[in-house]
């Protein structure tokens, strides 16, 4: 009979060894080996997101300096008014022409900072045409919101006086 309790008893221990201690053990071995898995997913997009930024610090570093300069034109992180009324001067200079009253507003928004440029200019139709022209191959972003006309009968003026409302803008 003893030889037939000891193998008995030997399972139950066995069985009560698995459902107290070694499952139990398992069972953290298994989350661990996902917590394990987690971590390894993490260093790997860490070491990817490693190799992006200096991939494009070495690209950022080939960028030519008048390249820079004219993305800073394009995309400035503020406006200067009188820079940028001496750039739409210089414009009008091109065609022969000069500004004349002009003034300056900024809206600040939520996302963007805009300042409306107003100003006047005389002349015909065509050199307004080539005026605009000029003003859209300009590097900086420019929205003509309203351009006014009047036709004048004064002998020192010739053509038309215009009155234009431009928009220029900075993101916050």
């Amino acid at each position: 009979m003893v030889k037939l309790l000891i193998p008995i008893i030997s399972i139950i221990v066995a069985l009560a060894l698995y459902f107290f201690f070694i499952q139990d053990t398992l069972e953290r071995v298994a989350e661990l080996k996902i917590e394990s898995a987690q971590f390894d997913e993490t260093l790997k997009s860490a070491q990817e997101l490693e190799n992006t930024i200096e991939r494009l610090t070495r690209e950022s570093e080939n960028i030519q300096t008048s390249d820079l300069d004219k993305l800073e034109i394009l995309l400035p992180d503020h406006i200067d008014s009188v820079r940028f009324i001496y750039d739409l001067n210089t414009i009008a200079e091109i065609h022969n022409k000069t500004l004349g009253e002009v003034s300056v507003e900024e809206l600040k928004g939520d996302r963007f900072t805009s300042t409306i440029v107003t100003f006047s200019i005389n002349g015909t139709y065509s050199e307004l045409l080539a005026f605009l022209s000029d003003l859209e191959l300009s590097l900086r972003i420019i929205d003509v919101q309203s351009i006014s006309f009047k036709v004048t009968n004064d002998s020192d003026k010739d053509g038309i006086d215009y009155t234009i409302v431009i928009a220029t803008h900075v993101l916050k």
